[in-house]
């Protein structure tokens, strides 16, 4: 089988046996599968193996199972399933056939596009998470976006509007507003350059926003733009919740105005989620959840790319970037 690997950093494309399923592994053939950019602090953290990365969501048919997968009798092979590979896993998505946890894989009953589904998870898990588990989203609620033209930020905006929250966002790019102003999801849409003070006046009668999410892409320039929105929003939002993707440290007047307002701070880490099985109930109901959604067209992904395995090492090699989702798919 064809699979990508990092040699010294850089993509490269080889040929390697397909994995062998342990006793509650399920192997595989690959359909489609989420692409996203390293995280170096998070390899680091998860001491993911550079040589390839493994983890991510993906959708494929059941090729092979382990003695303790098969004994549940729940799949079969040729089955659709959709599941997790876990980031410190032997096995790669990126790849025509990979192993996934039985844990962490549900079977697919109703039809669904794989790469649709594949682009909504990340962000839609996201959002779940964010609304369900850490916050209580509420109907008439006031959420701001830092990036609502990212993944996970349509996710997030779509799926805050289904509760009956109003969503503002900012915009980084003149293409990211031209593609916003026609999501009738949102509220408002704002360039990020727009004084915060003046959104909140006019979004909020002065109120403040009950959530403020960063979606930003996971670069050094994003951290320290983060960084002073957080400063700037702190002083700014009711409950003011802040859920970034990374560790983003706040000063202690921002923590203690956070502390008086009854808000909290929430990381977000999908590497997290995949690294063991003490969660993996309430991932798998989010899961879920997000297959009915986009089965149902309740929820609806942008993609912007679908690359086959050869046109991903283009990706990362030339460094590309797209105004969406971007996922790999195999025949």
């Amino acid at each position: 089988m064809k699979q990508l690997f990092f040699q010294n950093g850089a993509p490269d494309i080889r040929e390697e046996p397909w994995p062998v399923p342990k006793d509650s592994d399920v192997l595989i053939k690959v359909r489609a599968a989420h692409v996203y950019q390293p995280d170096e602090a998070i390899l680091k953290l998860f001491a993911v193996d550079h040589e390839f990365l493994a983890g991510g969501f993906v959708v494929g048919s059941v090729v092979q199972m382990g003695a303790l997968s098969e004994a549940e009798a729940e799949l079969a092979l040729e089955d659709m399933v959709v599941g997790i590979v876990p980031f410190a896993s032997s096995s790669t998505c990126w790849a025509e056939f990979c192993l996934v946890p039985r844990w962490s894989c549900i079977k697919l009953t109703q039809t669904c596009d794989a790469r649709r589904l594949v682009a909504a998870l990340p962000g839609a898990i996201m959002a779940y998470t964010l609304f369900d588990s850490r916050t209580q989203l509420q109907a008439g609620d006031r959420v701001l976006l830092s990036d609502g033209a990212s993944c996970q930020g349509h996710m997030i905006a779509q799926l805050a509007c289904q509760q009956g929250a109003k969503v503002v966002s900012l915009v980084q790019t003149s293409n990211d507003s031209i593609y916003l102003k026609s999501a009738t999801h949102l509220a408002a849409v704002y360039d990020k350059t727009t004084d915060l003070a003046d959104i909140v006046k006019k979004e909020t009668g002065g109120l403040g926003f009950n959530m403020v999410i960063d979606c930003h892409t996971s670069t050094a320039e994003d951290v320290e733009e983060s960084e002073l929105v957080v400063s700037r929003v702190n002083a700014l939002t009711t409950r003011g919740v802040w859920a970034p993707n990374r560790s983003i440290q706040l000063s202690e007047a921002v923590s203690h105005s956070l502390m008086l307002k009854g808000g909290c701070v929430s990381w977000y880490s999908l590497p997290a989620w995949s690294q063991g099985s003490a969660n993996q109930g309430h991932l798998m109901h989010m899961m879920a959840a997000v297959v009915d959604q986009v089965a149902q067209g309740k929820l609806k992904p942008h993609i912007g790319g679908t690359l086959t395995l050869d046109e991903l090492k283009d990706f990362f090699e030339d460094d590309q970037h797209y105004l969406g989702s971007v996922v790999i798919t195999f025949r």
